[in-house]
């Protein structure tokens, strides 16, 4: 075969086989430049010269850990994808092991419903310094079709038909390969990948793990192992955010229960959500309950096997849109339609007369029983000794995956800073800025207050509340890390970890806490500068009021009390905007600033709102008005 060299980009193929890589956007790379990752896009002409057999014919696609080329096998003309770990990503020996480990996998795994593997090995793409360490490839089938998280942006959920016969093929796998011994651990939407004759191939093992080898079928279900959090926050089981914690099949079925929702509703189920049979009316409460099952906390109360799963997945397609059980499967699945706003918080806003806010207050404000009830699917908040209310977040890929750490769901509010002010007399100067008649409430986010500050509280309420036994020994509140706040809001696994924030920012993609499109809608649950809030901003302000967000209005001229928005993911709150947060990190190497993530009642601009926005401030002992900060606890914390 004769060598080619690349004098023009090679042609990308759209909504085709990304292979799992997280693969991202190509959106802004050229061709020879840099990758996600700071790599370079390895070379065609040497990939070619080293796989005479194969042609290759388009890039695939390509992200933090490598690139996916398409090519041909020439002597028997089928069509592969050939999956390439670039020199610089290779150095790093987890890649290479989680690259290896997916090759292991797929070439026990011969299933119609597992994307194959067709040969795999090394390659020198780094003439000059030798083979060493090599680079890593796959040569795997080449899936003519799209994602179905590409599906679903391209056209919204699909039919319970359609999701229920894809599921039913991803059941088949998902079972062939736990009697052979595999957790997936990573299954999401954009995992399983179509064909164009609607067959569901499952791909990305690079994170499954082999429970115990030459199992028999019969003891499928009892495969365990112990490990640490992998896969993807959104799906990920809550059993495999702990570290040492067994783990076995079940945690692909909660995978399985999440990647159905989203694909009836078109969302990720994130915090309190309502049942798909609310959401689209041709939808049975059956999916409700089905659901409901498949992402309990105990694995127990689960399906006991991926065919126990599509069985009930195929009863819940014939069942009737309306009966007696409609009321009993809501009530067991403990959805309610928007989180509940603290009724402190509310009645303090309409003394201080805050506009607007009962326009946030939920249908079923004082319903307590429907509120305990929604513990099912997503854990209550845990309350501290100063009524912080805490949830879990699962952090992966990071210094602190696979320990416990939890998320205030509020920014700090002034009720909670002034308690350690008034304990140890300590100065803050919060009043300055309370202009124009507006008027704090305790319930608003505590402002004015530095990155040492911020640090100061944490290191006094981790002393505060050992002694009390709140906490236990080794607990410690603290920022969050800047890795943390992005897992946080679901883009943790967009992002290299070895990276350092500056970096992060610059590489992030178009995304918002919202979506991918600009401006955001009008019910975006976050406090930013909309138009109405343009004429009453004080006169310091007026620099900022020609940048408003045209089309986006809240009744907010300053900060919000917390609380005033629905929840996000997690069950958090406020983290698209409202104060910009501290968080630990430098911004990069050698700064003297610290990160700012989140959006601010001052932000206007598309850029600062994405999700990827970091701010430096620096000096750190400056006090602005936008800024406060949240506090996390991780249990167990290494001394």
């Amino acid at each position: 075969m004769s060598q080619r060299v690349l004098t023009e980009p090679l042609p990308e193929v759209p909504f085709s086989l990304r292979v799992g890589l997280g693969m991202g956007t190509n959106e802004g790379k050229d061709q020879h430049g840099s990758g996600f990752g700071g790599w370079k896009l390895p070379p065609v002409d040497l990939v070619d010269a080293q796989l005479p057999e194969i042609e290759i014919t388009s890039l695939l696609g390509r992200g933090a850990m490598g690139a996916v080329y398409a090519g041909v096998q020439t002597e028997i003309g089928r069509e592969v994808a050939v999956k390439v770990l670039p020199p610089e990503v290779a150095a790093d020996g987890r890649s290479t092991e989680r690259f290896r480990r997916e090759a292991q996998v797929l070439g026990e795994l011969v299933h119609p419903g597992i994307v194959g593997l067709y040969d795999f090995g090394d390659l020198d793409l780094d003439p000059a310094h030798g083979q060493s360490p090599g680079s890593p490839y796959i040569v795997m089938e080449h899936v003519d079709g799209a994602d179905l998280a590409n599906r679903l942006l391209a056209q919204g959920p699909l039919s319970p038909e359609e999701a229920v016969a894809l599921l039913s093929q991803t059941c088949d796998a998902l079972s062939h390969a736990h009697q052979k011994g595999y957790v997936h651990r990573d299954i999401k939407p954009a995992n399983l990948f179509v064909t164009s004759e609607g067959q569901v191939k499952v791909g990305d093992f690079g994170v499954a793990k082999l429970v115990e080898a030459n199992v028999n079928p019969r003891e499928a279900a009892k495969l365990t192992m112990t490990g640490y959090a992998m896969g993807t926050a959104n799906y990920a089981a809550p059993e495999t955010l702990r570290k040492g914690h067994p783990i076995d099949h079940r945690a692909d079925l909660y995978g399985l229960a999440v990647t159905l929702y989203e694909l009836l509703v078109g969302t990720v189920p994130r915090g309190v959500f309502p049942p798909p049979s609310e959401v689209r009316a041709e939808i049975s409460p059956a999916f409700d309950a089905l659901i409901t099952r498949g992402m309990q906390q105990d694995p127990a109360a689960r399906h006991s096997s991926a065919l126990e799963f599509k069985k009930e997945l195929q009863e819940a397609l014939v069942a009737p849109l309306e009966g007696p059980d409609l009321s009993t499967a809501k009530a067991q699945a403990g959805w309610m339609r928007r989180p509940l706003l603290l009724t402190l918080a509310v009645v303090a806003v309409a003394a201080a007369g805050v506009a607007g806010t009962a326009m946030f207050l939920p249908d079923d404000s004082a319903d307590d029983e429907r509120a305990g009830a929604s513990r099912a699917v997503d854990s209550s908040p845990w309350s501290n000794s100063l009524g912080m209310k805490f949830t879990p977040v699962p952090i992966a890929n990071g210094p602190t995956s696979g320990r416990e750490i939890l998320f205030s769901i509020w920014e700090t509010r002034r009720m909670d800073y002034r308690t350690f002010v008034e304990e140890n007399s300590v100065p803050w100067n919060s009043e300055d800025w309370e202009l124009d008649g507006f008027a704090e409430t305790e319930f608003h986010p505590a402002v004015m207050l530095n990155w040492e500050d911020a640090v100061q509280f944490c290191e006094w309420l981790t002393r505060r509340e050992r002694a009390d036994g709140t906490i236990g020994a080794r607990d410690v509140y603290r920022l969050p890390s800047d890795h943390e706040w992005s897992c946080a809001i679901g883009i943790g696994d967009m992002e290299d970890v070895e990276q350092s924030p500056k970096t992060r920012e610059e590489l992030g993609t178009a995304v918002y806490p919202w979506g991918t499109e600009f401006p955001p809608p009008v019910d975006l649950a976050g406090n930013v500068m909309g138009e109405e809030t343009r004429e009453t901003r004080t006169a310091a302000m007026s620099r900022h009021a020609k940048d408003v967000i045209h089309g986006y209005r809240d009744p907010f001229a300053r900060t919000a009390p917390v609380g005033s928005f629905p929840a996000g993911l997690h069950g958090l709150h406020d983290m698209s905007g409202n104060v910009r947060e501290w968080c630990f990190d430098n911004m990069k190497e050698g700064a003297t600033y610290r990160v700012l993530r989140g959006s601010s009642y001052r932000t206007n601009h598309e850029r600062t709102l994405k999700s990827s926005a970091r701010k430096g401030a620096a000096p750190t002992d400056r006090t602005v008005s936008s800024r406060g900060f949240r506090v996390v606890l991780e249990r167990g914390a290494e001394e």
